[in-house]
């Protein structure tokens, strides 16, 4: 991104802001390498210039800022049709008899045919959003090719195509601004900035609304016109977006993506140090197991030691039939006198909750909650039951204890 726009302390922020959730030294300084490396690379092979050139970027006068947040949220209207639309549109072919080899081509034919009447809606759009940001595109197809472009994304990510929405927000958000911009100057001339300058704003908006950065998208403004009035105005358009997209789609689109997947990186870094470390990893091997042929004698002593006062009760193939604690035996098992007195198999609580060694430790904590159960076996897999470890929740909390402090010590450090 960072090469693309000749951005890098935007595109910097971005990868820190969307994808990885905080700006630690061990992430920030990576990423930062990488964007600066990038943009030094694609300067030398293609010249120092921004992806967009604005001749006008002036802000009129701060008495139109209510206007830009009034831009913000015919820009958070834009961003929620444009996240909810795709999502119903991979549902409706998902429910549609049409092979799934064949829905890109029904949807290319129908891009196509869009692109007839407005071919500016193919590729990548950097002409007519150039144009757009330029007051070279009149109100009628300012407004057209926002429902064209929306359509065509619709149906082009809908059907299976391979593609991003980084691209078409910014086009949609400079179009939805600059017909804003037509609108605001013919209604109060005295007051409104050029076009130019809502076009910009409507792109950042829509842009920061659909993929939950607002911090990096007026950053981009930023370093493509170093203008610290017009970055104020913009940050009120995209913040008035961001706040009113996430009350009516709850997410942006990559957290919307993400979700079927099982993954939420809204929980933040202390979720997912909880996925970063396996049961395997902590999981001890003082377990006791006793087979399931075992008297109430062998029982009770056995359970005199046990980690936990719970036994495994085994097959001879030594999968795991059950677990015993000291409540499960029957009376008259201390003495052992009575010769009726079932064996430990008969007794034993069956389907115990059991955890594989590739699990995570979030996985293991979800699952003593449900069962209440403090001490869990650890199995080879969920079908050979193969005992292989027990892990404690005492254990998991203080492995996570760790890895939270020694996470917010650098943060600290590096603050």
């Amino acid at each position: 991104m960072a090469a693309s726009f000749n951005a890098p302390i935007a595109d910097a922020f971005f990868a820190l802001e969307v994808v990885i959730g905080h700006c630690a030294l061990s992430a920030f300084a990576p990423v930062v390498i990488a964007s600066v490396a990038g943009t030094i690379v694609a300067c030398v092979h293609s010249g120092d210039f921004p992806a967009f050139v604005i001749s006008d970027s002036t802000l009129f006068s701060f008495l139109e800022l209510p206007g830009f947040a009034i831009l913000g949220l015919v820009c958070a209207v834009v961003a929620v049709i444009f996240i909810r639309g795709i999502l119903f549109t991979r549902a409706a072919w998902a429910r549609t008899k049409v092979p799934g080899w064949l829905r890109p081509a029904l949807a290319g034919a129908a891009v196509g045919a869009i692109a007839i009447v407005l071919p500016e809606i193919l590729g990548v759009g950097y002409e007519a959003t150039d144009r757009a940001l330029n007051e070279a595109v009149p109100l009628w197809l300012l407004i057209a090719l926002i429902a064209a472009k929306i359509v065509a994304t619709f149906l082009s990510l809908g059907s299976g195509f391979v593609g991003g929405v980084f691209i078409p927000s910014l086009f949609i958000g400079a179009m939805t601004g600059g017909a804003f911009g037509f609108i605001a100057a013919s209604i109060v001339p005295e007051l409104s900035s050029s076009q130019s300058v809502y076009a910009i704003a409507g792109m950042d908006a829509v842009a920061g609304a659909v993929l939950g950065a607002p911090i990096s998208t007026f950053l981009i403004v930023f370093e493509l016109s170093a203008d610290y009035t017009l970055t104020i105005a913009v940050m009120i358009g995209v913040v008035v977006a961001s706040v009113i997209t996430q009350q009516f789609a709850h997410k942006s689109f990559f957290l919307w993506q993400l979700s079927p997947r099982g993954i939420d990186l809204k929980l933040g870094r202390e979720s997912s140090i909880l996925d970063a470390f396996q049961v395997g990893e902590i999981m001890k091997t003082d377990y006791a197991t006793i087979p399931a042929s075992a008297d109430m004698i062998a029982v009770r002593d056995a359970l005199a030691s046990a980690t936990g006062a719970k036994l495994f009760v085994i097959h001879q193939d030594q999968r795991v039939l059950g677990t015993l604690t000291l409540p499960d035996l029957p009376v008259g098992a201390p003495g052992g006198s009575d010769a009726d007195l079932p064996t430990a198999g008969e007794i034993a609580q069956p389907n115990p909750p059991l955890l594989k060694a590739s699990d995570n430790i979030g996985d293991a904590l979800q699952l003593m909650h449900e069962s209440g159960e403090n001490h869990v076996g650890v199995v080879d897999d969920l079908e050979s039951l193969k005992l292989i470890g027990l892990i404690h929740q005492t254990e998991i909390i203080v492995t996570y204890n760790r890895a939270l402090l020694k996470a917010r010590q650098e943060d600290r450090d590096h603050a």
